[in-house]
């Protein structure tokens, strides 16, 4: 016999069908091997600059990500901001970056006296948009930023031909995308540039930390200089060179993060074929759709698990009340980013940026990075995926549950 209170949507008094138990802790670490890495970095004495720790992260890392050099720093921002100077960009350059992601993409560019010029997005992958990109190149573009949305790489074979034939630099915002792979290459260095993140929620973290990748020797030396208050890593003087501030990170950081070289390629394989799973099974309910993935994506770390939601085929019903009877049945699910020259409109004070056209920037229609913020775009986070079978069932049987209630949340 059916238990009545089981098939009640929890929203309305029934009993939620996910055992919130199931969920995998995050930040997930091997207690014993992180203690003695941070207790080996207690015990050097040199906690921050000159820490052999930090300098055998950013090998590790990396060569982790195929690139030649590494320079760790103290967040994912703040790599935006030092990739950015160390490829000279400067006052009144445009730099191209999508409107669906963080805002640090487009405050990095603010920041080094640019101008944020926004893409849209290609609406099967919620990637930036490469016809997109060429309907923006001026005189005065100077970079592009490709974000890997979730841990998809984006476009790289389209994005490297545009930034050669237009001459300008192709930096990579691979926050979300440690050990992500497009046509076999690890993403990071496909560009001039690129950076990583280990902010808490990131599949490789230490609550915070960043990191500048690139395979060009002047490239990192100039990242070098900029993350260590303008000095020239060449020269033994204290005295800076350019005028910068500090950015390092913290050796302890780089204690927290070094252990996880031993799991995080387990962890992507177990996310992958998780991620599968769930692509299999949602996707046989209509209004549910799994992001494509691109044929040539030869690893999507997963960062974020992004479902496309037609709400004409799952009884017009509005993704709020669809995301608040998820949660109710104990599903971690959220909406996702605002288009950035929406959300920057509202909150730049633009008197402190006299070099930027508001109207011509801002004042725009981008259809597809609108329709997945406002409407379509429903996240999981990427714990979802390290869990048990049960787990992946109760996350679907939660999505199925509210399609056969859809009808009476739209009473």
């Amino acid at each position: 016999m059916n238990n009545p209170r089981k098939n009640k949507l929890a929203l309305q008094g029934g009993s939620p069908i996910i055992d919130k138990k199931l969920i995998p802790q995050w930040p997930k670490y091997n207690l014993n091997n992180t203690i003695f890495s941070i207790d080996a970095v207690l015990k050097t004495g040199i906690w921050g600059i000159g820490s052999n720790n930090i300098r055998e992260f950013e090998h590790k890392f990396a060569k982790f990500q195929d690139a030649k050099h590494g320079v760790a720093v103290a967040n994912g921002s703040i790599a935006l901001y030092v990739a950015l100077k160390a490829c000279e960009i400067n006052l009144g350059d445009e730099v191209i970056i999508p409107s669906y992601t963080f805002q640090a993409t487009a405050i990095s560019v603010l920041l080094a006296n640019a101008i944020p010029v926004f893409s849209d997005i290609d609406p099967d992958t919620y990637n930036i948009d490469p016809d997109s990109v060429i309907s923006l190149i001026s005189k005065k573009t100077k970079a592009v930023i490709a974000v890997h949305i979730g841990g998809q790489p984006a476009n790289m074979g389209k994005l490297k031909e545009i930034c050669k034939k237009y001459n300008i630099l192709l930096i990579e915002d691979a926050a979300q995308a440690h050990g992500a792979k497009w046509m076999d290459q690890k993403v990071g260095a496909i560009g001039d540039v690129g950076i990583f993140s280990f902010q808490s929620s990131k599949n490789m973290t230490a609550g915070e930390g960043g990191i500048v990748v690139t395979n060009s020797n002047s490239i990192y030396e100039k990242a070098v200089t900029i993350h260590d208050c303008g000095r020239n890593p060449n020269s033994k003087k204290y005295e800076p060179e350019i005028s910068s501030l500090n950015f390092r990170m913290s050796a302890i950081l780089a204690g927290v993060l070094l252990p996880q070289f031993d799991t995080i390629e387990n962890d992507i394989s177990l996310r992958s074929k998780n991620a599968e799973i769930l692509d299999n099974s949602l996707k046989e309910i209509d209004g549910i759709e799994p992001l494509e993935v691109n044929k040539s994506v030869t690893i999507h770390s997963r960062h974020l698990y992004i479902l496309r939601y037609k709400k004409n085929e799952f009884f017009n019903l509005s993704r709020k009340i669809l995301i608040s009877a998820l949660v109710k049945e104990g599903l971690p699910i959220f909406s996702g980013y605002l288009p950035l020259h929406h959300q920057l409109n509202k909150t730049i004070q633009f008197e402190n940026y006299p070099w930027i056209d508001r109207k011509k920037y801002f004042n725009i229609t981008l259809q597809n990075s609108e329709k997945a913020a406002y409407e379509e775009a429903l996240w999981l986070p990427q714990n979802l995926l390290l869990g048990s079978e049960e787990l992946l069932k109760s996350i679907v049987k939660a999505f199925q549950k509210v399609k056969e209630n859809g009808l009476c949340l739209k009473n």
